[in-house]
């Protein structure tokens, strides 16, 4: 049987009767609200929860957030009584908090050095896992800017994920080295499902705009041709007239500027296409939790896909009237590879200029 435990500022808070545990790939801050129900039971009074306490969430005994309660509502009427406590992961404060730097231009600066420069304040841990040791030649903060919003421009520059390990630490990986143990499967595992096409961020050119490292010279702007490179890209299946520009914040050479484009392109067509798939329980059938941002085979010759890999981007495990539910937001592997993984996957399945591989058979 699924458990879910939170422990405040390490006191163990059991007996919930309503959970709902959000984590994405994209979201950086897991969430959860937990609520006691109208007549509980719990271990303790969870009353002495406070907003700000510090907090962990675990499924089966795995931690999946480590961070703060955030806020807490109590209700009470005639014939019961109930409370409800929500938070997030450590990491929501690089979500919500200002980037203070010393410059608000650094230069020649790794995406891990950066990371770690932005979240030291914080005291929270970076792990990079993609040993990447290019540098930008120029990342420019705006003032104001939150850290994530930094952060998350430079990584998909790079095509790194930037998730949490649930355990406070933040980490810098790539995609698609991790298989779930099951697949999902209509008429096997799964309850329901729907798929989402929508072509409407697609684009007939995509064009990126960047300005060359810096000269010294008095004459470096944007409107000197000389130090102006643009890098492009066209969709075929785009039939109609659709450019989209977009200006590089960092300094860049036409190569990446080009490869970029690519990636612009690229990501855009894997994240024209979400699948949602619900499965009873939290658990794979070797007891494992379905594991995010890995590859898992999606069955569902109903909805057009007899056998297609998706990325599983967004979980969320949740107990309400409907029992114990894993929620699961799918989105193709284009939209979060890395341009090496995908060099790799061509030995196995030829690219084609089509969406047919993407939207089903």
């Amino acid at each position: 049987m699924d458990k879910i435990a939170l422990y405040v500022n390490g006191s163990l808070y059991e007996g919930w009767k309503k959970v709902f545990v959000d984590r994405g790939v994209e979201s950086v801050s897991g969430s959860f609200t937990l609520d006691t129900g109208d007549k509980w039971n719990m271990n303790k009074d969870p009353l002495k929860i406070k907003p700000g306490d510090k907090c962990e969430v675990r499924i089966n005994g795995d931690p999946v957030i480590t961070g703060w309660i955030d806020s807490s509502s109590r209700s009470a009427d005639a014939e019961s009584h109930s409370v409800s406590v929500s938070g997030r992961d450590v990491t929501c404060d690089i979500v919500d908090c200002s980037a203070e730097v010393p410059s608000f231009e650094l230069k020649n600066i790794t995406l891990a050095d950066l990371a770690r420069m932005l979240c030291k304040p914080f005291g929270i841990q970076v792990v990079d896992k993609t040993h990447d040791a290019e540098v930008f030649p120029t990342v420019a903060i705006q003032p104001g800017e939150t850290v994530w919003e930094c952060l998350d421009r430079q990584a998909r520059q790079r095509d790194v994920c930037v998730i949490t390990d649930g355990k406070g630490a933040l980490i810098l990986c790539s995609l698609g080295d991790v298989r779930a143990k099951d697949s999902l499967v209509f008429g096997e595992n799964l309850i329901s499902s729907s798929v989402d096409l929508d072509i409407s961020e697609l684009y007939s050119e995509y064009t990126i705009k960047s300005q060359l490292p810096s000269t010294g010279d008095k004459t470096d702007s944007w409107e000197a041709p000389k130090n102006y490179i643009e890098g492009k890209c066209s969709d075929n299946e785009v039939k109609r007239y659709r450019p989209l520009i977009i200006t590089c914040e960092s300094q860049s050479y036409d190569k990446s500027a080009a490869e970029r484009a690519t990636r612009e392109k690229r990501k855009r067509i894997g994240e024209a296409i979400e699948v949602t798939a619900e499965v009873q329980g939290w658990t794979q059938t070797d007891g494992t939790l379905w594991p995010l941002g890995a590859i898992v085979i999606f069955k569902a010759p109903a909805l057009g896909f007899s056998s297609s890999e998706f990325v599983i981007a967004a979980i969320s495990n949740s107990i309400d009237d409907n029992g114990t539910i894993t929620r699961m937001t799918l989105k193709h592997p284009d939209a979060f590879l890395s341009d090496e993984k995908k060099k790799k996957d061509k030995k196995k399945n030829k690219d084609k200029e089509d969406y047919s591989k993407y939207w089903g058979d």
